[in-house]
């Protein structure tokens, strides 16, 4: 199916050309590295990913069909925005949710400023401006009661975009890109790269070559594979993370009431009896 995504691509618009930096995935960490770059200015730069833009994203599963069709690409996992696009866009502003940023930045002081900086970019392009507060006197008596069965109670404050919202964001984001000169790239996908003698990184790509100083490699959840490769061929190193596994249970409103008067969307950490893994 792959093969046949790219046959259509042969289509349209090629590209071609030299970048200070190209940018694989227009998921957030490439959406935001490339607004940084565009801030700074004096570079030339190119934001590539093989979905489409958030304004064109739709998923038959979000429609009145309610099936999976199989989309190539799949509007959820590929396009502007990275896979939480057409989610409820939740963002959780705090380091250890999501992640452990204060772990790679060492210092949680030096995280939440990383944070509550993404979070101003956020409201600049359109997110509102409401924050779900945690109500901290809930918070510490269940904290109590869940510390009788090894569990924790995160409390973080959230801002809540909803799907639309993101959309609208996301595609915010993209139109400054354009207009601060950064080449959007969308339904292009990356197919190899490789670095030359002289230290210039050629990406190739369904829609042409693009040469570059400096490649940023942010294919997300669904460039994984592809990424391990690339890295692999480039000589890199590669250190992997835990993946998160989730698992929905439905329940009447009244039984996670307690939880969700406290919290927004509620974070709980429990550690297993057996091999005391961690579990959210």
């Amino acid at each position: 199916m792959i093969t046949q995504y790219l046959s259509r691509l042969r289509v349209l618009d090629r590209y071609v050309g030299d970048y200070d930096v190209v940018i694989v995935g227009a998921g957030p960490a490439g959406l935001f590295a490339a607004l940084e770059l565009a801030k700074a200015g004096g570079l030339k730069v190119a934001l590539i990913d093989g979905g489409y833009r958030a304004s064109q994203r739709r998923c038959p599963l979000q429609t009145p069909l309610e099936k999976c069709t199989f989309c190539v690409p799949c509007h959820i996992m590929y396009g502007i925005g990275g896979a939480g696009t057409l989610s409820s866009g939740l963002i959780n502003l705090r380091p250890d949710v999501g992640g452990d940023l204060h772990e790679l930045v060492g210092d949680w002081d030096k995280a939440m400023e990383l944070i509550n900086y993404i979070d101003k970019i956020f409201v600049e392009f359109g997110a509102p401006n409401n924050v779900y507060e945690p109500n901290m006197e809930l918070v510490e008596k269940l904290s109590a009661l869940a510390a009788r069965v090894n569990a924790r109670i995160v409390p973080i404050r959230q801002r809540h975009m909803g799907t639309d919202g993101s959309v609208k964001v996301v595609e915010n984001m993209t139109q400054y890109l354009e207009g601060a000169g950064v080449a959007v790239m969308y339904a292009t996908w990356a197919i190899e790269v490789e670095k030359g003698n002289n230290g210039v990184f050629t990406v190739k790509t369904s829609r042409g070559v693009l040469n570059a100083r400096a490649v940023l490699l942010a294919p997300g959840r669904g460039g994984a594979e592809w990424l391990i490769s690339q890295l692999k061929r480039l000589g890199a190193s590669l250190d992997f993370g835990p993946i998160d596994l989730g698992v929905r249970v439905e329940v009447p409103y009244h039984v996670m009431r307690p939880l969700t008067d406290a919290v927004h969307d509620p974070k709980v950490i429990l550690y297993t009896a057996k091999y005391d893994d961690k579990v959210r």
